[in-house]
C-alpha cells in the first residue's frame, strides 16, 4: 500500500470524524442556547409570581399563630383529625410554618408530650361522661369498653381502657375516630395476666359502672 494511498485515507477518516464533532458540537450549542432561553424565561415567570404573591399578602395577610394555644390547637387537630403519625405532625408543620408565621415548630417529642396531655385530660373527665343506658341492659353504663395490652413503655407493658358508645351506629354514619372514643384508664405493670386485668376492670366499674360489653384482641391476658 503506497503511501499516498495511506495519507488520503487518513485525511478521510479525519474529516469524518470532524464532521461528526462538528454536528454533535452543533447540535450540543443549539440545545444549550434552547435550555438558557427556557431557563431564563422560568426565571422571569417566577419572578412575576412572586411579585404577584408578595403583593396579595401585603393585601391579604395571613393571621400568624402568635399564641402557643393556637399552635397546640392545629397541633392536635392534625393529630385526632387528619390522623397521622408525631413525625408528620411535626413535618407538615415545618412546611407551613412560613404561612403560619412560626418561627420555630414543634418537634416530635413535644407533640407526643402535648398528645399526653390531652389524653390525661380526657382520662380525668372520664366519670363526667353522660350515661345513656340501653332498654336492654338498664343497668349499664351504655359504653363498650375496648381494651388494648399492646402498647410497650419502657421494661412494662400499658393496660388502655377506651369507651365507645354503644348506640354509635344510630348516632354517626361513619365508622368511629378519635373523637368518638373516650380513654378512661390506664395502667402499666411489668406484665399482665387475667387476674390482673380482671382487679383494673373491677376498680373502674366502681367508678364508672359496668360497661354494655368489652371489645379485646386474641391476647392471652
Amino acid at each position: 500500500m503506497s503511501s499516498p494511498y495511506k495519507v488520503k485515507q487518513s485525511r478521510q477518516r479525519w474529516k469524518q470524524k470532524a464532521t461528526s464533532r462538528a454536528d454533535d458540537n452543533r447540535y450540543l450549542r443549539k440545545e444549550l442556547e434552547r435550555l438558557k432561553r427556557e431557563r431564563d424565561a422560568y426565571k422571569k415567570r417566577a419572578q412575576q409570581a412572586e411579585a404577584q404573591l408578595g403583593a396579595q399578602r401585603q393585601q391579604h395577610p395571613v393571621p400568624a399563630l402568635d399564641k402557643k394555644v393556637d399552635l397546640v390547637q392545629v397541633t392536635l387537630e392534625l393529630f385526632v383529625v387528619a390522623r397521622i403519625g408525631f413525625r408528620a405532625v411535626s413535618r407538615v408543620l415545618a412546611v407551613l410554618a412560613a404561612p403560619l408565621g412560626l418561627r420555630k415548630t414543634p418537634c416530635p417529642q413535644t407533640v407526643i408530650n402535648w398528645v399526653t396531655r390531652l389524653s390525661i385530660a380526657r382520662l380525668q373527665h372520664a366519670p363526667g361522661l353522660p350515661k345513656t343506658p340501653l332498654s336492654a341492659d338498664p343497668f349499664a353504663n351504655g359504653f363498650i369498653w375496648i381494651i388494648d395490652i399492646s402498647i410497650a413503655l419502657g421494661a412494662g407493658k400499658i393496660l388502655a381502657v377506651l369507651a365507645l358508645d354503644a348506640r354509635h351506629d344510630h348516632r354517626h354514619p361513619a365508622a368511629p375516630s378519635l373523637k368518638q372514643v373516650h380513654p378512661v384508664a390506664v395502667a402499666v405493670a411489668e406484665s399482665w395476666t387475667g387476674d390482673g386485668v380482671a382487679d383494673v376492670l373491677k376498680r373502674l366499674m366502681g367508678t364508672l359502672g359496668r360497661p354494655v360489653a368489652l371489645l379485646k384482641d386474641g391476647g392471652c391476658e
